[in-house]
């Protein structure tokens, strides 16, 4: 400690309760913003002016916009343009078209809002956003940073059914076994009481739209990426 300048932190949410204690402690951390295809970063700010939950402003290589009458109220998509952005993905002019505008800016994909100050806010990706039964906007991946934070779910993913937002989780089966021993022999009797105690916990941290119904077991780990991604 004390011997380096900064830490940058990308790639996925970052767990909100973890973030308020660097933030207080004055833990010198950031949040960038970025794809492989920007060089990459596209936003990015100095730990010491780093608003909290946000991914900092754009970089001064980098022109930033939200593609949303109401960036500031209504998320959009970000897009971008500046002197490190790919000319195109190589021998693949079809993929090409697609992620660029007609006037050259980069479709990231990725829904966003800007504050009054410029900084970024990431709310999820274009294609994973659940529309709601009554229209509302939800970002399952909101979701599932609160359900990752608690200490007994190592992976999970958010989906509706039926009108209803369901939790397929992955339980960190060494603490379970610890909780056990808490609770009756009753082993399904024991993984209910849990799943109602994680919907409790999960549901007095998110909005009303976004409280889930019920919670499943994944008995196996989620497919991921090369870059541990679900």
């Amino acid at each position: 400690g004390g011997n380096f300048d900064e830490i940058i932190i990308g790639g996925a949410p970052f767990n909100a309760d973890v973030e308020r204690f660097l933030k207080q402690i004055g833990f010198p951390y950031t949040i960038a913003y970025g794809m492989t295809e920007c060089g990459p970063i596209i936003c990015s700010s100095r730990w010491e002016t780093l608003k909290l939950a946000s991914c900092g402003k754009a970089t001064t290589r980098m022109e930033v916009k939200i593609d949303s009458p109401d960036p500031q109220n209504v998320a959009g998509e970000i897009i971008c343009r500046g002197t490190n952005l790919m000319l195109g993905y190589y021998k693949n002019p079809e993929l090409t078209a697609e992620v660029f505008t007609p006037d050259g800016w980069f479709r990231t994909r990725d829904l966003c809002a800007f504050d009054p100050d410029g900084f970024l806010y990431i709310k999820g990706r274009l294609g994973s956003m659940i529309v709601g039964p009554n229209g509302e906007n939800i970002y399952p991946e909101d979701i599932e940073s609160v359900l990752n934070s608690h200490f007994l779910i190592s992976d999970s993913i958010v989906t509706q059914e039926q009108g209803k937002l369901v939790a397929l989780v992955r339980f960190d089966r060494a603490e379970l076994e610890k909780r056990y021993h808490e609770f009756r022999d009753d082993l399904a009797t024991t993984m209910e009481d849990i799943k109602a105690d994680v919907i409790k916990y999960v549901n007095s941290k998110v909005n009303k739209s976004s409280k889930i119904a019920t919670i499943e077991e994944q008995e196996h780990d989620f497919e991921k990426t090369p870059s541990h991604k679900i």
